[in-house]
Parts: structure tokens; sequence; C-alpha cells
């Protein structure tokens, strides 16, 4: 799954993103998607890769998560 939101709610992002709830591959904003959703749907579709995509991001996720704190 693909979500595109209009704002940076970190709670949306982290439930969506969290494998145990929401498994999203790829979270994306509204104003720039349009630039990542050919090479997003190219790696689901024709790479296999949601899996991966979602523990990057959801990696990535925690990293910028714990720098806040």
């Amino acid at each position: 799954m693909i979500l595109i939101a209009e704002d940076h709610r970190h709670d949306l992002q982290e439930l969506a993103l969290d494998p145990t709830e929401g498994y999203v591959s790829a979270y994306l904003h509204v104003d720039d998607f349009q630039a990542h959703i050919s090479d997003t749907l190219h790696k689901i579709v024709f790479g296999n890769s949601a899996h991966e995509m979602n523990a990057i991001a959801y990696a990535k996720l925690q990293h910028e998560t714990a720098g806040r704190k």
C-alpha cells in the first residue's frame, strides 16, 4: 500500500508504517508524491519490494523519532 497524505502527522505516519499495524510500503506527501510515485510503484510491482520498502521506511522513521527525543 502507498499512502499519500496532506500533512506530516508523526502519529499517522508511525501507525501507517508500523509492520504490526499498517504495513504501508511508502508514505508520501501530497506536495511531492508525483516525483516519487512512478519509481515507488515500479519497485512494488516489478521488484516485489513492498516488505523491504516498509522495513526501510519504518527504520528511517524510528531513527528520526530517536533524534527528536
